[in-house]
């Protein structure tokens, strides 16, 4: 038995009363419900950290998902502001190319006019020559006849 502290039958010590005994059964159930707490409360703290993480990792994947939507969104307006031009410059095209149809047309239709008309000029000329070689022919036979 060490020395210093009296027991008494019980095996307490006699300067501790079963009132104190309770007190400090007490204070170590607080002090133990307290370490709990603590030790809950560091969990849950772990816990949430653990879950500020994760929600971290996916607002920053659903940013980057979210900078590829807005990258596609870009294309197609791109592609649309491009498609309209196309269109437009198409439907200049295609109203360029009915004028100038057109305009072929008639230009077509004057030259072949024209060519009619210098077809009926060189005929007619044609003729008045073969006129003219007849007459020429018999006045020459004329004159012919008239030596003879």
């Amino acid at each position: 038995m060490p020395a210093g502290r009296p027991q008494t039958a019980n095996g307490s010590s006699p300067l501790k009363s079963p009132k104190k005994r309770g007190t400090i059964n007490l204070s170590n159930d607080v002090e133990q419900m307290m370490l709990d707490q603590q030790h809950n409360m560091q969990m849950t703290i772990s816990e949430k950290e653990i879950e500020l993480e994760r929600l971290k990792t996916t607002v920053f994947s659903l940013n980057g998902k979210c900078v590829i939507v807005d990258d596609h969104v870009e294309d197609v307006r791109t592609a649309t502001y491009r498609f309209n031009d196309s269109e437009a410059q198409r439907g200049k095209l295609q109203i360029h190319i009915v004028e100038t149809s057109k305009k072929v047309q008639l230009d077509n239709t004057a030259h072949t006019d024209y060519q009619n008309d210098l077809i009926e000029e060189i005929n007619s000329l044609k003729s008045q020559i073969e006129t003219m070689r007849v007459e020429h022919h018999q006045a020459l036979l004329r004159k012919d006849q008239e030596c003879e």
